[in-house]
């Protein structure tokens, strides 16, 4: 029914994400006493449980999928 396209990514948003992930690493070195005291391994459970339970509660299982394959299109294009 739908023809799938395939476009080329778009540099700026990689850019954007390295850039974000590089000031957060910066601050977390920099800025803080204890950089260990960011990681919080329970509480990155529940954030990340709680949004795969409220992905899976608000989409199909053939979106979800969907949604997967364009991610890994974005990160090993």
């Amino acid at each position: 029914m739908f023809k799938a396209t395939v476009t080329r990514m778009n540099y700026s948003t990689l850019l954007g994400i390295l850039l974000s992930l590089l000031l957060l690493a910066f601050i977390i070195l920099y800025a803080a006493q204890d950089p260990y005291s960011f990681i919080n391994l329970p509480g990155l459970a529940i954030v990340i449980g709680g949004t795969l339970a409220a992905l899976f509660l608000s989409f199909p299982l053939r979106e979800i999928k969907h949604g997967v394959k364009s991610i890994k299109l974005f990160l090993f294009y």
